[in-house]
């Protein structure tokens, strides 16, 4: 009969293979933010969802005694239809 120990590590193994196994499993619903305008990522989204995604953002430019506040709203939209 196996000793306290062996099952215990046996136990330890069988838990590690699990979680392996359910972390390698597909996720339907995940978000993928990147920073839109910066570098759009070529991951898509499930078939019948929407995924948007915004921020805010400035550019401050002067020069010649002049100084000017630009803001931005980067958004990107992902829809798959089918």
């Amino acid at each position: 009969m196996p000793s306290r120990r062996r099952w215990r590590e046996l136990g330890l193994t069988l838990a590690l293979q699990l979680a392996a196994a359910a972390a390698a499993q597909p996720v339907d619903d995940t978000i993928n933010p990147d920073r839109p305008g910066l570098a759009d990522g070529s991951n898509v989204v499930r078939a019948g969802r929407v995924q948007v995604e915004t921020g805010l953002q400035r550019d401050d430019r002067s020069g010649n005694g002049t100084r000017s506040r630009t803001p931005f709203l980067p958004t990107l939209l992902r829809v798959r239809l089918t």
